[in-house]
């Protein structure tokens, strides 16, 4: 997956996790979407798929609070992008949870190396 993300897109990832599989349309296809969730860890080149592959792809940046935004419009339509939006939103929430009561668990050390009473 990394390389089809830095070939398309034009990102290195890491911290990759599944969020979802999903049947596009159950009953009609037996197609599987499967989503994901990738942090970036820097910019390799612009993306835009293969020339060999005649791959014409488009990578389009925005902040995400304007993609947040534009769901909450519905201005995105696509049943997929919408799940992996709010999927993605529930993990980012749960991970800064945790930072949160990590940050409160930790005490401070005072100058002896002893733990201080909180």
């Amino acid at each position: 997956m990394a390389r089809e993300v830095m070939e398309e897109a034009g990102y290195r990832i890491k911290n990759v996790k599944l969020l979802s599989r999903v049947f596009p349309s159950p009953g009609g296809l037996s197609e599987r979407v499967y989503i994901f969730y990738a942090e970036v860890a820097g910019r390799q080149n612009a993306g835009g798929g293969l020339a060999s592959e005649h791959e014409d792809i488009r990578v389009m940046e925005m902040p995400v609070s304007k993609v947040y935004a534009m769901l909450k419009k519905g201005q995105i339509e696509d049943a997929k992008t919408m799940i992996g939006l709010l999927q993605a939103e529930k993990l980012i929430r749960r991970k800064s949870r945790g930072h949160a009561r990590t940050q409160k668990r930790r005490r401070p050390i005072s100058g002896n190396g002893k733990k201080r009473r909180a």
